[in-house]
């Protein structure tokens, strides 16, 4: 009994692992969608589009440097400098070099 109580739990305990890694992956995807997304609304010079995607992926990962730095070269491109400057100043912080060259030539 004590046997098969062990093998049912552990089975328990994979299907958690296994579903908690599904959905964690699931995020991770999601993430590289709206970047994906972003990036191209960007090129086709949808900067509100971009920004909005870049936003989404900011709400589910709040560290996520390059979505900062995107989205405040997107804000600027529109036209938003302040805003967009405390993009790249947050994507600064959270270890972006890029971040401080592109502070440089647009927020000064």
């Amino acid at each position: 009994m004590v046997v098969w109580l062990r093998k049912k739990t552990m089975k328990k305990m994979l299907y958690l692992f296994f579903s908690l890694l599904f959905v964690l992956s699931g995020c991770s995807q999601n993430e590289e969608k709206y970047i994906n997304s972003g990036n191209a609304k960007t090129d086709l010079k949808d900067y509100n589009g971009a920004i909005t995607d870049f936003t989404k992926v900011i709400e589910s990962d709040p560290k996520f440097v390059e979505a900062y730095f995107n989205r405040g070269i997107a804000k600027i491109l529109l036209g938003q400098k302040h805003s967009g400057c405390l993009d790249l100043s947050k994507a600064g912080d959270l270890g972006l070099v890029a971040a401080d060259e592109a502070i440089k030539k647009y927020c000064k």
